[in-house]
């Protein structure tokens, strides 16, 4: 597969045309999946085009994330104790302040992307110049972690990336250029479960010597 036969790159400036809709999400494309006000956009990297597509946890969901792992923590206290914690004063400010901890770290979750590049807090990776693909196993799926030529990286939940549509469309749409343009270095984990096309799929082995 080459460059002629993937989804153009947008324009950096406007962002069109935006690309289709990527594997791993559902729905109809549609040119822009939400409607933001200024206010409500991260600022773009330095000299980078807008910010057009942005993924953050609301506040209920990151507090069903901090109860969910409150209660992990205190079944794991439970199971690891056989039932004494609950008659030998245990420390039940811990698994309150883990709790917490989870939801502030969810919380933290702040994904935005413009029509090249892709930006998780204050780190930012130019999409369409990757060298480097990394999937990690976590519970409950993969994170991702993309390296360009000048150093940057930057990924998430791949969970999370897909949560915003019309997001992981830019962000995939790079990842299909990157590839079918150069050699980019990909663990195990990334060449197996990244949605992309068999014939990359195919390339990314070969950059790699898989045998």
């Amino acid at each position: 597969m080459d460059l002629a036969e993937l989804p153009p790159r947008p324009d950096p400036s406007t962002g069109e045309p935006r690309p289709p809709r990527a594997p791993g999400t559902s729905g109809d494309h549609r040119p822009q999946d939400h409607q933001y006000e200024p206010h409500e956009l991260p600022a773009p990297p330095p000299g980078q085009g807008p910010t057009l597509e942005h993924y953050r946890l609301s506040k209920r969901e990151s507090a069903m994330t901090g109860l969910t792992g409150l209660a992990i923590i205190v079944i794991g206290g439970l199971i690891a104790t056989g039932g004494q914690v609950l008659f030998q004063g245990w420390p039940w400010a811990v698994p309150v302040v883990g709790g917490l901890l989870i939801a502030w770290n969810v919380r933290g979750t702040n994904l935005s992307a413009g029509a090249d590049w892709l930006q998780s807090r204050r780190h930012w990776v130019r999409l369409y110049e990757l060298t480097s693909i990394k999937c990690t196993t976590k519970p409950g799926g993969f994170s991702v972690l993309l390296e360009d030529t000048h150093g940057g990286s930057a990924g998430g939940d791949l969970r999370e990336l897909q949560s915003n549509p019309a997001l992981w469309d830019l962000v995939h749409n790079g990842v299909l250029h990157s590839v079918a343009s150069r050699p980019v270095k990909a663990n195990l984990a990334a060449r197996r479960h990244l949605p992309l096309p068999p014939e990359l799929r195919d390339k990314l082995r070969r950059d790699n010597d898989e045998r």
